[in-house]
């Protein structure tokens, strides 16, 4: 092997090993799989997710809309009530463009219940995780992070999720297209970062044209 090629394969190793180290601090363990999402130019996967009534229902089958889809890590989480928060103020705008918001929680349907449809966005239960993990979004929580959790909450996230194994998605979002090709994604480790909503708008708008 040329020189070139082991400092190639030397880089790639040491940013594929900075950024297992990097997203521990964000609750994500470190395994063979760290999410990655999917692409821009990808079909979004057909999925199944509960209503705050319990029925299971694709939330994705209206094809005349683009349909901006938010996963986000509960409603005990301060950073994901602020986006959806200020998504909910430019909702109006969303929907002049086209789009409509559907928000996706690994929590159970009791949660999600009262805030479901008080907003205008509307917010679905994926307790399996079966919607996240299509998407390429779910990730096993660390140790340490659930003991933050419960330290700053008193939640238990496997006991309160019903989950064997505490998972959790990665924080993203997709603007999805009426023919169900994604066009717009944010997919940001970081869950205090979250996408711009002009970005979002303008995914739209410039897709239309």
């Amino acid at each position: 092997m040329k020189q070139t090629e082991i400092a190639l394969v030397i880089t790639l190793l040491f940013s594929m090993g900075l950024c297992a180290q990097n997203v521990k601090k964000f609750g994500i363990e470190k395994n063979d799989s760290i999410p990655v999402g999917l692409a821009v130019g990808k079909q979004a996967p057909a999925i199944e997710v509960l209503n705050a009534a319990g029925e299971q229902v694709n939330p994705l089958n209206n094809g005349d809309q683009y349909h901006v889809v938010v996963f986000y890590r509960g409603n005990w989480c301060s950073y994901c009530n602020r986006y959806l928060n200020s998504l909910n103020d430019s909702l109006s705008a969303i929907r002049r463009a086209g789009g409509s918001v559907i928000a996706i929680t690994p929590e159970p349907v009791d949660e999600i219940a009262g805030a479901a449809e008080a907003k205008g966005i509307k917010r679905y239960a994926d307790p399996n995780m079966k919607a996240i993990r299509a998407f390429d979004g779910d990730f096993i929580v660390t140790e340490r992070y659930q003991e933050q959790l419960l330290e700053n909450t008193g939640m238990q996230l496997a006991v309160h999720n019903d989950q064997a194994i505490a998972e959790l998605p990665v924080p993203a979002t997709y603007v999805i297209a009426p023919s169900g090709d994604i066009i717009f994604r944010h997919f940001e480790y970081d869950y205090a970062k979250c996408a711009r909503i002009q970005d979002i708008i303008d995914s739209i708008n410039s897709h239309r044209d």
